[in-house]
């Protein structure tokens, strides 16, 4: 089974969610498209913001629920083939348990960003990116095909992670 994870929002310090209407249309696009089962995550800022969500698409989504603790949280991401994030606590837990990724991004740093091999970068077409704006619109301007690609992309692609220690 493909079940892809879109964490929806982030904290309010900079704009990084996509709109309610791109977020549902992107979910229609990955159930028709791969099949896929989709998991919605979200903190408590995006309760009623993934409701809207879910109501808006016409497929089925897994509402994984807004108040998951540090332990749930990632039992829940570990459970996903390809997580769709942005530069959040979801991204880096999602890199932490050798998930593939997409991150997107707006208004923070894509330099400050490695994906470890394990992912892909989508950075909105804007000329307001890295600006660190409370209103920065960037996040407007994220490619929707180009998200798909990475999805499908990452979906064939085979990654095997070698890690080394020092005894």
């Amino acid at each position: 089974d493909v079940i892809i994870g879109i964490n929806s929002g982030s904290a309010d310090r900079w704009p990084k969610s996509l709109s309610i209407k791109k977020t549902s249309k992107i979910i229609d696009i990955l159930y028709r498209k791969f099949n896929a089962k989709i998991l919605i995550f979200g903190g408590p800022n995006e309760l009623n913001r993934n409701k809207e969500i879910i109501k808006l698409t016409k497929s089925p989504v897994i509402d994984t629920g807004c108040g998951n603790d540090l332990i749930e949280f990632p039992a829940l991401i570990s459970l996903c083939s390809v997580v769709i994030t942005t530069d959040s606590l979801g991204l880096h837990v999602a890199l932490a348990l050798k998930r593939k990724t997409i991150v997107l991004i707006g208004p923070t740093s894509n330099a400050e960003l490695d994906m470890y091999g394990i992912g892909g970068k989508v950075i909105a077409d804007s000329k307001c990116l890295c600006c660190y704006n409370k209103d920065c619109k960037s996040m407007d301007k994220i490619n929707i095909n180009k998200i798909i690609s990475h999805v499908k992309n990452l979906l064939l692609q085979k990654i095997t992670l070698i890690v080394c220690c020092e005894n």
